[in-house]
């Protein structure tokens, strides 16, 4: 038996002797599908390990993001076997019911078409209708989005997409700013951002349907990190410098 289930089974064991124990009973884990700077890179915490640390720590929780994949991570969040997910577009829970959205958000995405070639350019979704678009498995933005174009390609590992790209084997990659600005960094692919972005969305927190007592106070704690200006401080030791 897996770690996580042992640890979901334990604290469902809890919760129907004690109601609200689950929360407190072991370290809170969210998944993610996530690179740096939005995770952390070699020891040097990423925008959501601070975020999420400081956030459930004010409801006197320890907390911790768990990097896995897409579809993988909403599932195993959607089962139980994690406490929730860090980011997520809204409107999953019409898709994993136990999932409850935690209303205040936690990030601004741009989502964003990548290209080696020049003469690429977009003002809105139709017009990837003549192109070869690659994106991540699990990506529901671009799942309800990306209705037509000359064939789709959905990868289960980002670090393939930009490879494929610079091989020509894709005309677009479709993924947000900060972790394409990683990922073609770290393999040396001269890739540039389609400007403006396709979308920008405000993502959120979602908590498995048994931390429901926690959604609210959550919500409180992240908001009153936006106004006291912990938000804008764990963006600047993470996400400002990475963009220079």
């Amino acid at each position: 038996m897996s770690r996580l289930r042992r640890r979901f089974l334990t604290a469902t064991m809890l919760a129907a002797l004690w109601p609200g124990i689950s929360a407190a009973a072991d370290r809170i884990v969210l998944g993610i599908t996530a690179f740096p700077p939005l995770i952390a890179e070699d020891g040097s915490p990423g925008y959501f390990d601070l975020l999420v640390r400081e956030a459930f720590a004010r409801l006197g929780l320890d907390a911790r993001v768990e990097n896995l994949p897409g579809d993988r991570a909403l599932r195993m969040s959607n089962e139980g076997l994690t406490d929730g997910q860090a980011l997520r577009v809204l409107g999953i829970e019409k898709e994993y019911p136990n999932l409850v959205r935690v209303p205040e958000p936690v990030f601004e995405a741009e989502f964003l078409a990548w290209a080696m070639r020049g003469d690429i350019q977009l003002t809105g979704w139709q017009d990837l209708r003549s192109l070869v678009v690659g994106y991540p498995l699990g990506w529901k933005l671009y799942d309800r989005e990306v209705r037509q174009a000359r064939e789709i390609i959905r990868v289960r590992s980002m670090e393939q997409l930009f490879p494929m790209l610079a091989a020509s084997r894709i005309d677009v990659v479709l993924l947000d700013r900060w972790q394409a600005m990683y990922l073609t960094r770290r393999a040396g692919i001269d890739a540039h951002p389609i400007e403006p972005a396709l979308a920008r969305q405000e993502m959120y927190t979602y908590l498995h349907v048994r931390h429901r007592a926690l959604v609210a106070p959550l919500a409180a704690a992240l908001a009153a990190m936006r106004a006291d200006g912990s938000v804008k401080r764990i963006h600047d030791l993470t996400l400002k410098g990475y963009a220079k």
